[in-house]
């Protein structure tokens, strides 16, 4: 899995009200049919810089029947944060760097 192929990838701090800051993230993963979804989950644990905040990425099937369509889908994170605490994402997917993200804050 480590040769996916990603696009458009962005990571935002969400401070706008009301509620709690938020930091999101979310990017395209070509995947070979509809019954497949990219995840982003949070790694555990975590590097030695707090700063950055590292993802896992996976493909999932969802054991449903689908198309066989080659198509970008969708990854999406979100969790609730500290004003700037995070300056960077890294997306690893198996274990190895696929993306690094910088965070942009939004008011």
């Amino acid at each position: 899995m480590a040769s996916l192929e990603t696009r458009n990838w962005f990571a935002w701090e969400n401070n706008m009200p009301p509620g709690p800051v938020r930091l999101q993230a979310t990017g395209e993963v070509k995947t070979p049919s509809a019954h497949q979804v990219p995840r982003l989950t949070r790694a555990v644990p975590q590097g030695i810089n707090p700063k950055i905040l590292i993802l896992n990425l996976t493909v999932e099937d969802t054991g449903k029947s689908g198309a066989q369509v080659v198509d970008f889908r969708r990854a999406y994170y979100e969790e609730e944060c500290r004003p700037e605490q995070f300056t960077e994402v890294q997306i690893d997917c198996e274990g190895s760097l696929l993306q690094m993200i910088k965070v942009d804050r939004v008011f």
